[in-house]
């Protein structure tokens, strides 16, 4: 299994910044710009064959120095023997015979004597260098107290405190201190000072990457260069500064003070101006005084498969180093006790290029094993389960991959799933014998039926744990079903209800709380199997994507976890029901309002619907387009949707009940069924109360969908969200305002009103119970004629007359389900980031966006697939949303869709809609139609410069179709609308992909 081991960065910073997928794509060493490529669109020319990028969980990597610490989110999903391709990637063709490598070239940015510390500078023997990413991780730092406080410069305060200064090596891109702190009212904010030396050759102008959450003055070489304060959260290369460094050494002094309700981190790095690594740069702690000692290990994000096999583990820690590193020679050595394993030498050319290192061995049962560095543990591997489980493991696992093609992909998938969590189980160190040894009984009970022929879990009742692999990232994506014995006793269909676990919650939670077991957040350690109610009813607790809720990915799979259900148990699809609190109340309101058709009710408990008074949204200026975006995003405007879905909602009175009454007052003003209970003398967690008994669940389960409805109603400002009952929007008359259709079916009769629709179709399907009857048509008052009802009635809108059409009008060049934006609209389906690595000035830049759009928020468990723009394939862009960063200097494939792009680049400018843009901090972001693939979009995020893509880092949640920034977008990151954040353009497309 993979074992994550997570750095201890400011809270949420790295999950938009740290290393992504472990395969070393670093920016390439400084050289000449590679040929132009072949030409890509139409045909991509195929690229050349490379390591093929398998998805897995985002890695949060740390060093070894930083173990300790943690990401935010408080899960950590299993990794599993091996890692899957993607659905689309097919296995590589067989390698060609290998040829006698080449001696790797050395780091352009080294002087030669740096690779074997024998400079002849004494004070250069045992200085650090920078790694292609080169960020400082190594400081003296000291706290500030007493008197001292008081000293605003930092060279004096360092003075001052000379004798208190020790040496601290911190983990991955940004320093953070006093992790998880925050200043409390009445207690003195912290002050740290931190120092440290820069040599350079000769006399250089560079840049200073930096950025700060808190207060930072910055002196090099004497001189104040960064006096800044910010309480947002930091991304690394937040600022750009210019610095003159001396010939010779030039000391680095850094003051930082924490600012209330903050917590205190910065990153540091220097830069060329050519955003390349400094040629002979060196990095060292302190002149003529010895400092303890700090090797490789303290350099290296260090990620450990561990993978059951015969006699015992085989071990792979695989390295990557975003920070500096020590000079000379290293070597590598796996051991247990004092026999060793495996060992030799460390290829530092391959991590300071930005490469990935791996280092193998084979464990025995016993003894704990250590992988050490120059004599320095690295890492240790406790090999905890007993040798007869693992063994029990190897032969389930086999027998799961020699499971027949026939089972069904849902079937195969959860066993596959099941494999997966025991490979986790036995890597880990938390997980006891005894759960480890009840999953393995499931698993060879399932694999027993298997064996006979049977889908082993047709019949199974009780808490079964089952999965799908996803088409975002290519993971199994887990959900838990409590099926009830009633259910094996009865062969007629059977209610659904659906539960939506809460922030940091997991699926096997919600599945204990809604059979009224309270449990905290956070994953169920003790096995699943425990005793339910049996309400004759199936209850499914999806995970999201972990905190992905009501979002679009949260979405998808919520869904996808309805079809798999559906497709494997006799479900009734006219009671099917959905539950959650919290987060998961959230997605109680959004989800039944977006597909009104698929539930029949919903009891959202103590959720927050109240979208235009979230804070973040109530205390911020709106630009008009963002209350066009407010609009669309405000669940309450759907509301018109549940006239058959009736909702029964419990909030606290403690807990802002307000929140949910603005759905309460919409429902009970459109008089539609619905009911607020309001638990007095109660905060937020009500979902003890509320399912302490059966009395919610039974009332879900009573609950109906109609089947014809008679008065269905569709409001709607999206094509995603298209359709109610016999209902479905082809074409909206204008974009940015809302479209309506109701329809009444009657007995002799079927009538429709629109409003801003210019097309819409009455879907057979939905009125297959009247299929064989006749009923007399009429749109917005006008008489049609009669109409059958056994085939879909298209309607198309001429000027101010309707008429029957023999098809949807042809939505070629127009925006539509699927195509249409805003900028998130890539969410709602799989896509693949392509960043370019093709111009070494702009790679880094250009991965650094990628590894943050790559991911929707920070507590989401999804991180979309990532490929450089120099091994990308023309399969690759077809059949998905594509992700583009970086512009035609930098990236290929933005290059040869030059001509495809709704924005045009020149040097020192880019031009959109006839205006002109001039800057290197200037950028773009935005979604177009897809030239690889009609059915799909494509979102660009490139710059000028480097500068002008990292500012994509920043977009909002709720950005529209385009925006023209520069470094006025870096105010702030991850709020709903722009808020501080200044842009130099932004709106939406027409309905034809124009400007309006």
């Amino acid at each position: 299994m993979t074992r994550r081991v997570m750095t201890p960065v400011v809270a949420l910073a790295l999950a938009c910044a740290c290393t992504s997928d472990g395969r070393g794509d670093g920016p390439p060493a400084p050289a000449p710009a590679p040929a132009p490529a072949p030409a890509l669109a139409p045909t991509l020319a195929p690229a050349p064959a490379r390591r093929r990028w398998s998805p897995r969980r985002p890695r949060l990597t740390a060093p070894a120095s930083a173990r300790s610490g943690s990401c935010p989110s408080p899960r950590a999903r299993p990794a599993g023997p091996g890692r899957p391709r993607l659905p689309w990637r097919r296995p590589p063709p067989a390698p060609p015979a290998p040829a006698e490598p080449a001696a790797p070239a050395f780091p352009a940015w080294w002087p030669a004597c740096a690779r074997d510390d024998s400079c002849p500078d004494a004070d250069l023997r045992g200085a650090w260098r920078e790694s292609a990413r080169g960020y400082a991780h190594r400081w003296l730092v000291a706290i500030v107290t007493g008197k001292a406080r008081k000293e605003k410069r930092p060279d004096r305060l360092a003075a001052a405190l000379e004798g208190e200064l020790a040496p601290r090596t911190f983990g991955g891109d940004v320093v953070q201190l006093a992790p998880g702190g925050r200043s409390k009212r009445g207690v003195a904010a912290a002050i740290y000072v931190l120092t440290a030396r820069v040599h350079a050759p000769r006399d250089l102008d560079v840049v200073l990457k930096t950025g700060v959450t808190g207060k930072a003055t910055i002196l090099v070489g004497g001189a104040t260069v960064y006096d800044r304060e910010s309480d947002d959260r930091l991304l690394p290369d937040h600022e750009r500064v210019p610095v003159a460094l001396r010939a010779g050494w030039n000391d680095v002094v850094v003051r930082l003070e924490q600012l209330p309700s903050t917590e205190l981190a910065f990153s540091f790095r220097f830069r060329g101006r050519d955003n390349l690594p400094v040629p002979g740069l060196a990095w060292a702690l302190a002149p003529s005084r010895a400092v303890e000692h700090a090797g490789l290990c303290s350099a290296l994000a260090l990620v450990v498969d561990q993978e059951p096999i015969p006699g015992g583990y085989a071990l792979t820690a695989k390295a990557t180093a975003a920070t500096l590193l020590p000079p000379g020679a290293h070597r590598w050595r796996w051991s247990q006790g004092d026999a060793t394993l495996s060992e030799g030498a460390v290829d530092t050319v391959a991590l300071a290029l930005g490469g990935e290192v791996a280092f193998p061995a084979r464990a025995k049962d016993g003894d704990v094993a250590k992988l050490a560095i120059d004599g320095d543990v690295c890492e240790r591997r406790k090999l905890a389960a007993a040798p007869a489980l693992r063994d029990r493991f190897l032969t389930a696992r086999e027998a799961v991959e020699k499971l027949p093609a026939t089972f069904a992909a849902g079937t195969r998938d959860s066993l596959a799933y099941a494999v997966e969590r025991l490979a986790a189980d036995l890597g880990g160190d938390d997980i006891p014998d005894a759960v480890i040894r009840e999953r393995l009984d499931t698993l060879e009970a399932l694999l027993a039926t298997a064996r006979g022929g049977a889908d082993p879990y047709e019949g199974r009742t009780g808490v079964v744990v089952r999965a799908y692999r996803s088409d975002l990232d290519g993971s199994l994506q887990p959900y838990v079903l409590l099926v009830p014995p009633s259910y094996a006793r009865r062969d007629r269909p059977v209610p659904l209800i659906v539960a939506a676990h809460g922030l940091f919650y997991t699926p096997e939670a919600m599945a204990r709380i809604i059979s009224g077991k309270p449990t905290g957040p956070g994953p169920w350690r003790r096995g699943e199997d425990f005793e339910f109610r049996d309400v004759g009813a199936l209850i499914v607790s999806p995970d999201g994507y972990g905190n992905a809720g009501h979002r679009p990915p949260g979405e998808r799979d919520l869904l996808r976890v309805i079809d798999e259900v559906r497709a494997a148990y006799r479900v009734d699809d006219d009671r099917v029901s959905l539950t959650g609190f919290s987060l998961g109340g959230s997605v109680g309101f959004w989800l039944p309002f977006h597909h009104p058709d698929l539930f029949s009710a919903a009891a959202p408990l103590c959720g927050y619907p109240n979208v235009p008074e979230y804070r973040t949204v109530r205390a911020v200026k709106r630009r008009p387009f963002e209350d066009v975006m407010l609009a669309a995003e405000n669940i309450v405007n759907y509301a018109e949707n549940g006239r058959y879905v009736p909702l029964r909602i419990v909030h606290g009175a403690h807990d802002q009940p307000q929140r949910s009454a603005m759905v309460v007052d919409r429902y009970k003003k459109l008089r539609y069924p619905v009911d607020f209970e309001v638990v007095p003398n109660a905060g937020h967690n009500i979902w003890d109360h509320a399912f302490e008994d059966t009395e919610v669940v039974k009332w879900m389960i009573r609950q109906e969908r109609p089947r014809p409805a008679k008065t269905p109603r569709l409001r709607t400002a999206r094509y995603r969200w298209d359709s109610a009952y016999w209902l479905r929007l082809d074409h909206l008359e204008r974009q940015g305002a809302f479209a309506e259709l109701e329809g009444k079916l009657r007995d002799k009769t079927l009538a429709v009103t629109t409003d801003n629709a210019d097309a819409f179709t009455i879907l057979a399907a939905e009125l297959a119970p009247i299929a064989s009857e006749r009923r007399s048509l009429s749109v917005d008052g006008q008489a049609l004629g009669e109409v059958g009802l056994a085939s879909d009635l298209h309607l198309v809108r001429d000027g101010k007359r309707w008429r029957l059409a023999d098809a949807p009008p042809d939505a070629t060049g127009r925006k539509r389900h699927g195509v249409e934006g805003p900028l998130r609209d890539v969410w709602n389906g799989p896509f693949v980031v392509v960043w370019g690595a093709s111009d070494p000035g702009e790679a880094d830049a250009n991965r650094l966006t990628a590894e943050a759009v790559r991911r929707y928020n920070p507590w989401t468990e999804l991180a979309m697939p990532m490929l450089a723009d120099t091994e990308v394939t023309p399969e690759d862009l077809r059949g998905r949303g594509v992700v583009l960063v970086g512009g035609p200097r930098g990236n290929r494939v933005v290059r040869e869709i030059a001509d495809r792009l709704p924005v045009t680049f020149e040097p020192g400018a880019l031009v959109f809609g006839g205006k002109r843009y001039a800057g290197d901090g200037v950028g773009i972001s935005t979604v177009f139609p897809s030239p690889f693939d009609p059915g799909q979009v494509i979102v660009l995020h490139a710059g000028v410069g480097p500068e002008g893509t990292l500012s994509a880092r920043y977009l909002p949640e709720w950005a529209p179709d385009w925006l023209i920034y520069d470094d006025g977008m870096r105010a702030t990151w991850w709020d709903y609308f722009l808020g501080k954040r200044q842009v130099l353009a932004a709106g939406f497309y027409d309905e034809r992909w124009g400007l309006p």
